[in-house]
């Protein structure tokens, strides 16, 4: 991220800045801490609701110091909560994972969308902050057909960035192994 804050958000596409000045203006805030027994809860109780894996709470013994949270707040409610991991050799913030409120029916979805757009930007501009040259999104699924990994990537797109093809290095045994481990478990 040799580019300055400006820049970077001058980078997103415009209704990305549309929804974190929408965001902005509704008074949402960001704040960052390293609270894992706090994140993982709000996790999994997104992880419950989306049907998918829970974190378990060893990760607590398992993370040093090389991670931040970011938390979105409006109107006394976290909505979003991101969980990234960073390497200051490499100059490297990875996103890990993230949760919302938005399959609550308590809150509006649009209204949480706007917090996700807010959180992903103060994440970009902490890890900037703190001399990290690239910001990871992770996995992109190339030439993909399935409506929901176009959406993710188109996400992910949206924030400025481009796709960085890397070589595989998974062994045969393992890829064959995770692939039917997918096709056994339909949660991911």
């Amino acid at each position: 991220m040799t580019l300055n804050e400006d820049e970077i958000i001058a980078g997103f596409r415009n209704t990305v800045r549309q929804n974190i000045r929408k965001a902005e203006k509704l008074g949402m805030v960001a704040d960052f801490d390293q609270d894992l027994k706090s994140f993982i809860s709000f996790y999994n109780i997104f992880a419950k609701s989306k049907g998918i894996y829970p974190i378990p709470e060893s990760l607590i013994n398992e993370l040093k110091s090389n991670f931040k949270i970011c938390w979105v707040r409006y109107e006394g409610e976290i909505l979003y909560a991101g969980l990234s991991f960073y390497d200051e050799r490499l100059g490297i913030a990875y996103d890990y994972l993230a949760g919302s409120r938005r399959l609550d029916e308590r809150f509006d979805r649009t209204t949480v969308g706007l917090a996700g757009k807010l959180m992903k930007k103060e994440e970009i501009l902490e890890f900037k902050k703190m001399g990290m040259s690239k910001y990871d999104f992770g996995g992109y699924a190339w030439e993909t057909s399935d409506k929901s990994l176009m959406g993710i990537n188109e996400y992910k797109l949206s924030f400025g960035g481009s796709v960085v093809k890397l070589a595989n290095f998974k062994s045969i045994p393992y890829f064959f192994l995770t692939k039917m481990a997918s096709l056994l478990d339909r949660r991911y």
